[in-house]
This record gives C-alpha cells, sequence and structure tokens, in this order.
C-alpha cells in the first residue's frame, strides 16, 4: 500500500481522490486549480484552465498541448517577458506494467 495522495486536498484531482495511481494529468489538473485562482478572471487564459480541470483525466489535455495552447494565447508580449526553455522535454511514456 502506498501513502496515498500527496498534495494540498483542494487541489487534487477527482481520480487521484479516487486512488489512482499517479499520472501527469493529475498535476495538470492541479496547476489548473491553482491558475484559476491566481489568474481568476483572464478570459484568455479561463478556457485553458478549465480544460486542465476535467473531472475525467482522459479529457485534459497533454502537457505540451497545454504548453501550445498556453503560447497561443492572444497576450502581448514584449521585453518584460522572460524566455523560459522547455527543460522537461517530451511527455513521460506511462508504463503501467508493474501494475500487473
Amino acid at each position: 500500500p502506498g501513502a496515498g495522495p500527496v498534495g494540498p486536498p483542494a487541489t487534487l484531482a477527482p481520480d487521484q481522490e479516487g486512488g489512482a495511481p499517479p499520472e501527469p494529468a493529475q498535476d495538470l489538473y492541479a496547476l489548473g486549480i491553482t491558475g484559476r485562482r491566481l489568474l481568476a478572471g483572464p478570459a484568455p487564459v479561463a478556457t485553458l484552465l478549465d480544460s486542465l480541470t476535467r473531472p475525467e483525466a482522459r479529457l485534459r489535455p497533454s502537457a505540451s498541448d497545454a504548453l501550445d495552447r498556453l503560447r497561443s494565447l492572444p497576450v502581448r508580449r514584449g521585453p518584460a517577458w522572460p524566455a523560459v526553455p522547455d527543460r522537461l522535454g517530451p511527455d513521460p511514456v506511462v508504463r503501467r506494467a508493474w501494475l500487473r
């Protein structure tokens, strides 16, 4: 038996609360919840955050899809915006063989 879900209860994905094994989609859910709290109101971001917080994990975008959508938002960029390189690389392949 594992230790259970990790993170503040308010940011746990429904599938995580239900005992599902850890997956990147749960982190994206937590990001969406946190983003909603920090950025309440900005319409261009709201649609992306709503998609990250869908109750069903399979309906949430992947990290790379979310990043593409974030980069395509109609926000003004100028010298005040820092360049943040992608250091994570492609989404990891979730290996479920250990569950058998």
